[in-house]
């Protein structure tokens, strides 16, 4: 089963590789002597329908966390998975 999920994880870094790479190369941009952007000092004052965006990267799942994540009916979805293969 170790096989199957190391399998299934080079599958998937291939897949993700191949999304990253099938869009354009980033433009090279000399930066100037002067720098465009502005300064800021101080706290940023958040008003009533500004917009706030993230992101988190997330270290990939290990074995054991993606069984601790696992529901009753999803272990009887996979044993009933592993015996129609059988």
């Amino acid at each position: 089963m170790i096989r199957k999920e190391q399998v299934s994880r080079k599958r998937m870094e291939t897949k993700a590789l191949n999304v990253c790479q099938s869009g354009p190369l980033p433009e090279h941009v000399e930066d100037s002597e002067e720098d465009e952007t502005p300064v800021r000092t101080g706290e940023i004052k958040y008003e009533q329908g500004d917009r706030l965006f993230m992101t988190r990267i997330l270290p990939e799942p290990t074995a054991e966390d993606l069984r601790a994540a696992s529901t009753t009916s999803q272990k009887l979805a996979e044993g009933a998975c592993r015996s129609a293969e059988a």
